[in-house]
């Protein structure tokens, strides 16, 4: 069974860039885990969402498995409300959200866990 996310990155107007990972969308051991540690700069996440929507997420995104390697089209979004967005995903299949913010920190949304925003070195600590 697939844990499904959203990686995201804030843009300097405030809106977000977002592609969807089907695959291991947990915060441990999972895509939560391997942004942290594999995807530290802004760079490093514009380069992973110009590849479109995902099927795993991998620690370059040369090893990353997109849907367009398949044929697939690219379908990066924009998001202009993220507080909406988080919203207009309960009960979607999304379970977690992953924002690089502005600063480059990361945050994580539990979509099924009240909404609540956590940072995400904070969550990776707590659940170790």
């Amino acid at each position: 069974m697939s844990t499904r996310s959203l990686i995201g990155l804030q843009r300097e107007d405030g809106k977000l860039e977002t592609v969807y990972c089907h695959w291991d969308g947990q915060v441990v051991g999972g895509v939560g885990e391997t942004l942290y540690n594999y995807y530290n700069t802004r760079q490093d996440v514009r380069d992973l969402i110009s590849g479109g929507d995902l099927s795993s997420l991998g620690i370059t995104t040369g090893l990353s498995e997109y849907y367009a390697d398949r044929g697939e089209p690219l379908s990066p979004a924009a998001i202009d409300d993220p507080a909406k967005l988080r919203k207009d995903l309960v009960g979607s299949g999304i379970e977690y959200v992953y924002i690089m913010m502005g600063g480059g920190s990361w945050i994580v949304t539990d979509i099924n866990n009240g909404l609540t925003v956590y940072d995400l070195a904070d969550a990776l600590k707590e659940t170790a």
